[in-house]
């Protein structure tokens, strides 16, 4: 998906809302398990994507997406593969 500004999200193969509403929560709710476990805060992450603090929580809780460079810049710093961050959990109802 493109943003507004021209950044280029991470692709959901699907074209229901609900569908990418779960996808979403399922990264984020990986995002703060994976921060957490590694006594990373979420000040630490925004100040490494050069964000605020809010638009991690936003990103945690479902409610803002990433961008495909936020989504490596995390694994990157919180020392994960891609696949961690971005796999389906049981917020995916097939």
């Amino acid at each position: 998906t493109t943003a507004a500004n021209g950044a280029v999200g991470i692709a959901v193969a699907c074209g229901d809302s609900d569908e990418e509403y779960r996808y979403w929560l399922d990264v984020g709710t990986n995002l703060a398990k994976l921060r957490k476990e590694r006594n990373v805060t979420q000040t630490k992450v925004a100040e490494f994507l050069n964000r605020g603090r809010t638009s991690i929580a936003n990103a945690e809780s479902g409610k803002q997406t990433l961008t495909l460079r936020q989504a490596e810049l995390i694994c990157e710093l919180l020392g994960v593969e891609f696949r961690e961050l971005t796999e389906r959990g049981e917020n995916n109802v097939d």
